[in-house]
């Protein structure tokens, strides 16, 4: 009788069984199992990957293996081994099994893990892969030194891992990997100089070192690599010049060492590259001239000099380079004139020479070819006519002629011009009309004609057009009335007339006019009546001045009600009436000049106006002015010149400060302190200088008004200046609670300006970039609203999951990304998909829904409904994905 086995021994022998069957499966796919499990796979990108998958496939010898059907497998069609692994853009984090590698060692020849979220050391383990020809680790966060290790790979003939955070020195080992074409290590942090064993790689076609902060001398080894066809390594700081050795890689196509620190003269020999099609050497410190050479490169697309420090003329054989597109040579100390040959280019879309001294005029043939995209010849001194066929391919996008000497009609050839996009004329001595035709460019959106001398009057259709932003023909003898059709162009936010020998009235808005309108100037004219009752539907209207006019009438009290109004100047007018007395409690104005008026001073009987005119009108101004004066901002928020139109209606990115006021009109107080989260190249004075008056206004949102600020090493950031939150009464009771918060040491400031820091080392392809904030030291311990920047923080995370800006046209008259999304969220029963509008995994998507839960909780209507920062930051480690943790002892083979 055959022995019974007692149960509980049945139960111990139940892991045995599951280790045999496991034991017994083949090699690639015990490899598989293992690699999988050494990955933290959010999505479920793997999720197929399974020992039961593979049983259930029912594999045989004469069959494909089932894995090698799996998602990012590759196998050799022959023997079935697996040859190449795929897992890139899978949202992968973990390591590299080493039991994985050694099984797959034998036979994996190309193995890509970019595009996902592999952080730390590089996974010692892929070394074990010998046989391996191909290893992409790009766009991952690999934060350690390049390990010596690479060098056992061999065979490696490409090796990238372009947009990682590695560190240290480039190994000189990689100089043994004989048979590597491509070597990508850009966008990371290696130091020290670039090695000179990168020489040795006689069989590389592609190097890419840009973006890292390497240093020294260029090497001339590499020079030696004949087959180069690909050099991009800008972006550093070397020392010295461009080898002339570089000029004998004749199979070169692509050479960029842009923004590189690089000086001396540019190597002649660069000019026998006879494959070159791409040149870049913009933003170094190169000198001398252009070398005559460079014209025999015939293969030549696209050369950028620009921002050197390169003097003499343009070689005139520049015309002869046939398959040239695009010429940037802005920004440098060029003369002479422009070749005649450069008009005569057959492929040229892009000329950009601007910020020189070229005279002379420019090529009557420029845009004959009919493929003229982008012209920028501005702040030279170039006279003469615009050439008439500029647009005669209906291609050009920019014409940037501003600051020459331009002395002849504008061309009606341009107001037919259909792709024109943007159009600056300004600062010349342009005369005749306004061409009519403008008004039905569709695509045109900015147009400066200002300071020249235009006569005829302003054309209705150009008033009236359905796409223009921004319009300026101040400081030209225009004359005529003002159209009544000045206000009906639906996206219209910048109108500047300013000194045009206007002579009528002002016309209505009517119920549609300046529903975007954000800056109205009119200043220095003949105008005449009463400022338009209706100026109240302008809602956005920042600035207005309409000072040196003949006005009459009473100032509209709507004018204090406006939610962003900063700057009101109606000077030299003869305005009667008193000041409404709405200006007192406008917390965003910061200008308001009503002086040399016939106003009548509050208090006094209507229609008895001051006998001293003028000089009473002052003092009623300068009481008004003190009474209502902003504290110039606590904080100025900074952004890259990249997007700063983004920020135009920005209302995510700063808090209201409190204080008292007292500063003199179009004059910012100080002394400032700046914190800077990056190096920067220019100081507070410089930024405060940049917010005086209202030249530089570009919009406002709900929490202050934005400047495009010019900084003096000709770098353009756009400035936010907070405005004055409405003075606050304390009482004991508010006092206690502040007075327990500084006992804690947790300051109401000191918690806002470390939440600002931490803004500001925020990264996100949908985020402007934070560079730092200053401060008003006179304000710099007033009380900070801790509540307005959770809000900031709450619509920045919306923008993060939904991939919007903060407004949008889709959001609705007068609303923002914040309303949308809870209409969003309402209307479809609180799902993520009505707001994210992607596909996703579970977990990814359990994720995000815990975010967009804390912004809404973040955007509360309430002040008093919205978390503290601390609280915030509690939510989202929350909200942060946790790891499986599966013991291996535990483990089963599913």
């Amino acid at each position: 009788m055959a022995a019974q086995v007692p149960f509980h021994g049945f139960l111990l022998l139940l892991p045995l069984l599951t280790i045999t069957a496991a034991s017994s499966a083949p090699l690639p796919l015990l490899a598989l199992l293992s690699l999988k499990s050494s990955l933290n796979d959010p999505a479920g990108a793997l999720s197929p990957w399974t020992y039961a998958g593979a049983a259930s496939a029912g594999a045989t010898r004469s069959l494909s293996p089932p894995w090698c059907a799996w998602p990012g497998i590759a196998c050799d069609a022959a023997t079935g081994d697996i040859v190449g692994i795929d897992l890139s853009r899978r949202n992968l984090s973990g390591t590299f099994s080493p039991t994985a590698a050694a099984l797959l060692a034998p036979t994996l020849t190309s193995l890509n893990l970019s595009w996902n979220a592999f952080a730390g050391e590089l996974p010692s383990a892929v070394f074990l892969v010998r046989r391996l020809v191909k290893l992409d680790i790009s766009h991952n966060f690999f934060n350690s030194t390049f390990p010596d290790g690479i060098a056992k790979l061999g065979s490696l003939a490409v090796l990238d891992a372009y947009s990682n955070c590695l560190a240290g020195q480039i190994p000189r080992s990689i100089g043994g990997l004989r048979h590597l074409e491509k070597l990508n290590l850009g966008g990371s942090f290696f130091n020290g100089s670039v090695p000179a064993e990168l020489g040795q790689l006689r069989q590389l076609r592609f190097l890419h070192l840009a973006g890292n902060a390497l240093s020294g001398q260029l090497p001339r080894e590499l020079g030696e690599l004949a087959l180069l066809e690909h050099l991009e390594i800008g972006y550093n700081g070397y020392e010295g010049g461009i080898p002339a050795v570089f000029g004998g890689l004749t199979q070169l196509q692509y050479l960029d060492v842009a923004a590189a620190n690089l000086s001396g003269s540019v190597p002649p020999e660069l000019g026998g590259l006879a494959w070159l099609q791409s040149l870049f050497l913009f933003k170094n410190k190169l000198a001398g001239a252009i070398p005559p050479s460079w014209s025999s490169l015939r293969a030549l697309q696209v050369l950028d000099l620009s921002d050197n420090h390169l003097a003499g003329e343009i070689p005139a054989g520049f015309g002869e380079l046939g398959n040239l597109t695009t010429l940037n040579l802005m920004s440098n100390f060029l003369s002479g004139t422009v070749p005649a040959t450069i008009g005569e280019l057959p492929s040229l879309e892009v000329l950009q020479l601007w910020n020189n001294s070229l005279t002379g005029r420019l090529p009557e043939t420029l845009g004959a070819s009919g493929r003229l995209a982008r012209l920028d010849v501005s702040t030279n001194s170039l006279s003469g006519p615009i050439p008439s066929g500029i647009c005669a391919g209906n291609r050009l996008l920019r014409l940037i002629l501003f600051a020459n000497r331009f002395n002849s009609t504008i061309p009606t050839s341009l107001a037919n011009c259909s792709s024109l996009w943007r159009v600056r004329l300004e600062s010349n001595r342009l005369s005749g009309t306004i061409p009519g035709g403008f008004g039905a460019v569709q695509n045109l959106t900015y147009m400066d004609l200002s300071s020249n001398q235009l006569t005829g009057g302003i054309p209705f259709d150009l008033v009236a057009s359905p796409s223009l932003e921004y319009l300026n023909v101040s400081g030209n003898p225009i004359g005529g009335a003002l159209p009544d059709t000045a206000w009906l162009a639906p996206k219209l936010q910048v109108f500047a007339a300013s000194k045009c020998a206007l002579h009528s009235e002002m016309p209505p808005f009517g119920a549609s006019g300046c529903a975007n309108l954000y800056r109205l100037e009119l200043a220095g004219n003949q105008l005449s009546g009463a400022i338009p009752s209706d100026i109240g539907r302008c809602k956005r209207l920042v600035s207005l001045r309409l000072q040196h006019n003949n006005l009459s009438g009473e100032i509209p009290a709507v004018l204090a009600a406006l939610p962003s109004v900063t700057e009101v100047d109606l000077s030299w007018n003869a305005l009667t009436g008193s000041v409404p007395a709405g200006f007192a409690n406008c917390t965003t104005l910061e200008t308001l000049d009503v002086s040399f008026n016939q106003l009548t001073p509050a208090g006094a009987p209507s229609g008895s106006p001051d006998p001293n005119e003028g000089g009473s009108a002052r003092h009623t101004a300068a009481m008004w002015v003190s009474a209502v004066a902003v504290a110039f901002a606590g904080m100025v928020v900074l952004a890259l010149t990249a997007r700063w139109l983004q920020c135009l209606e920005d209302d995510s990115a700063a808090s209201s400060i409190s204080g008292a006021g007292g500063a003199r009109p179009n004059v910012v107080v100080g002394p400032w302190r700046m914190t800077a989260f990056q190096r920067q190249s220019f100081t507070a004075d410089d930024v405060a200088r940049c917010v005086e008056g209202s030249d530089g206004i570009v919009g406002a949102g709900s929490s202050g008004t934005v400047y495009r600020a010019k900084m003096p090493n000709g770098e353009v950031i756009a400035v936010k200046k907070l405005w004055q939150a409405p003075a606050q009464k304390e009482t004991a009771s508010d006092n206690a609670p502040k007075q327990r918060c500084r006992q804690d040491g947790v300051d109401g400031d000191e918690r806002v300006l470390a939440e600002v820091e931490m803004l500001g080392h925020l990264r996100h392809r949908n985020i402007v970039r934070l560079l730092g904030w200053c401060t008003n030291e006179y304000t710099y311990t007033l009380r900070v609203d801790e509540k307005s920047d959770v809000y900031s923080y709450g619509v920045v995370l919306l923008e993060i999951l939904t991939g919007r800006r903060s407004v949008e046209a889709e959001y609705g008259e007068g609303s923002n990304i914040v309303d949308w999304a809870r209409r969003k969220v309402a209307g479809g029963g609180g799902t993520l998909s009505d707001v994210t509008e992607q596909s996703m995994g579970e977990p990814a998507r359990e994720e995000m829904a815990l975010v967009l839960r804390v912004a809404l909780l973040c955007t509360s209507r309430c002040p008093q409904d919205r978390p503290s920062m601390r609280d915030v930051l509690s939510m989202l480690q929350e909200a942060r994905p946790k790891p499986s943790r599966k013991p291996a002892a535990k483990k089963q083979v599913p």
